[in-house]
Formats: structure tokens, sequence, C-alpha cells
């Protein structure tokens, strides 16, 4: 009767320790994410830097100096035609002017010098059919420069540049090494650091010759290329800085996999891990574009392939190792 007890409890250590070892091992194995292969919409692109710029601008121009009394306008305003930009204060531009004169003889025309002294018939006190009483916005728009200051003499020529703020454009500089798959009629996405949203445009000219600039501390050799905004709107002002991304190529589907799923030996040969009976089973690979996404599989695995998401975390060639998820 012992015997027979004996003979069971060893029959149940037995199985208890074919139950806990498997279980006990696998713990200790490395943990590894499946995937399988996806798919993405590929599309070769050109990367440029630029800067937004008035496509039509207005100069709102003085035909004699002035001295602003109030300036009620600066840079980045809206303005419409007619919109008062500043006062000028015509004593103290008379003063100012009459002051120059006598150092600069040519600065003023006569017939502006004789309003001013009296002589001619004016009385010196009238001054209004040779000085504005005010500058005004020529065109409606949005202010770019600016070049009045109060109590400030400002000199003839312009006192303020508008710039249709629906009326954009952007210069992009691509690099030599790019441009000849950049032309007209492509589609440009535009975004940067100022920028509320992502804007589309159209490459509009590619200039026919090419400049020197700098990028850092290297110089580098480049060509300008204007696109068009299609819906240019207050999120975007001339001088901003944009990223635009020319689409050079047509969209294709491609096979994709992470970059971490992918290794490389000494040789330079490309390899995936695919998982097999418990195993990380090595394939060589053969890669295409890289993308956003991932880099493109070409050729080496099937869509059904069950891959370890990070080569990274196999040790070696038909190691054993434990899927997770």
């Amino acid at each position: 009767m012992k015997k027979y007890i004996s003979l069971g409890l060893v029959t149940a250590v037995l199985l208890l320790t074919a139950a806990i070892v498997p279980n006990a091992v696998s713990s200790f194995l490395p943990r590894v994410e499946l995937i399988r292969i996806g798919q993405t919409i590929y599309q070769s692109t050109v990367s440029a830097g630029g800067t937004v710029e008035e496509l039509s601008k207005q100069e709102v121009a003085l035909t004699v100096p002035v001295v602003p009394g109030k300036v009620y306008k600066e840079v980045g305003d809206t303005v419409k035609a007619g919109d008062v930009i500043a006062e000028v204060d015509q004593n103290a531009t008379k003063t100012a002017l009459l002051s120059l004169s006598s150092t600069t003889p040519d600065l003023l025309s006569k017939e502006v010098l004789a309003s001013l002294t009296g002589e001619g018939g004016g009385n010196g006190e009238d001054v209004s059919a040779a000085l504005p009483e005010q500058v005004v916005a020529t065109s409606e728009g949005v202010i770019t420069s600016m070049n009045l200051t109060e109590g400030t003499l400002c000199e003839s020529g312009t006192a303020a540049t508008i710039a249709n703020s629906t009326d954009l454009r952007v210069k992009i500089a691509v690099n030599e090494s790019n441009i000849a798959s950049v032309k007209e009629g492509q589609k440009v996405t535009l975004t940067g650091a100022a920028l509320q949203k992502t804007y589309t445009g159209t490459v509009a000219k590619v200039y026919p010759s090419a400049r020197k600039q700098l990028a850092g501390t290297v110089q580098e050799t480049v060509v300008d290329v204007l696109v068009n905004i299609d819906d240019p709107d207050e999120g975007m002002r001339p001088g901003f800085t944009v990223q635009a991304k020319v689409k050079t190529g047509q969209e294709k589907a491609v096979r994709v996999l992470p970059y971490e799923a992918v290794s490389q030996d000494e040789q330079g040969n490309e390899f995936v891990y695919v998982y097999q009976s418990g195993r990380a089973v090595r394939r060589d690979v053969v890669t295409g574009l890289t993308t956003s996404d991932g880099v493109e599989i070409i050729a080496g695995v099937g869509p059904d392939a069950q891959i370890i998401a990070n080569a990274a975390d196999v040790s070696s060639d038909k190691a054993y190792v434990r899927p997770v998820g």
C-alpha cells in the first residue's frame, strides 16, 4: 500500500514540475511585440525654406518732408484707402524745413520755400498749399513698413508701404541638387512657426539662374522658386518664414515596416526577425524608400509574416522569444 502511495506522490510531483517548469523558463525569455507589414501612401517631395512676400504693394509717398504730430498706425495694422495714418504738425514741420533750408538750399523747391516764408504773396502762416495736413492710406491692405515717427522729421519719399493682405506669394530657395525635379504647376504644402494651419499653393515660376546663399556657416547654391498661395488669409503675413514641400512625384502605395524592425549586419545586409514556433528567425529583406512611417519592404517577407517590432530585442538568429500582447 505504501508503495502505491509513494508512486502516486512521485507522479504528482512530476506532473506539477512539468506544468511549472515551462512557465518558469518562459518567464525568462525576451518579451517581443509582433507586427505585420503595413501599407502607406508615399509621394516624393522636395523641401525648401522661404519667405512670404507681397505680390502687389502701394507706397504712401510724401512730396515734402513732414513732422508727424500724431501717428495712428503701425507696421502690421490693416488699413483701408483714405484711413488717416498720421497727423502732420505743420508748425513743427515749417520750423524744421526753414532750419534745414538754410544749410541745404536745394532741399525745397522755390515754390514751397516761398509759401513757407511768405514771399510771393504768401503770409507765412498759410502753409496748406505746401504741406499736407494728414498722411493717408492710398490702398487697402496691411502696413509692412513705416517711416513716420512722432516729432521727428520724415524726409520726402516713402512714408509707408501697404501690401494687399490677400495678394501674397512665397519665394523659396531650392538647393541645386533638387531643382531638376521642381516644375511649374506642382502642388506645394506650406507650414511655419507663425502659421496656425497648413496652407497649400502651386509652383508659379522657377528662376532661370542660381545664386549663392549662406546656410549657417556653409555657402550653398540655390534656385529661387515662386509659389502662389491658394487661399491666403489674415494668418499669413508678409515677412513670415515658411517651410515648403513641393510634391514632385505621383502618389503610390508602399509596404513599410518601422525602422526599429529592420536591422543590418556587418556586411550591410538588411534583415528582420520573423516569429516561428517560439523562435525569432532571421529573414533577409530588400528595402526601398524611406518614409515618415518607416522603411519600404520590397522583398523578403510576405504580408502574413509575424515580424518582431524591434530587432534589437533579439539576441541572435533562432533565439527563443516570448510574444506579448
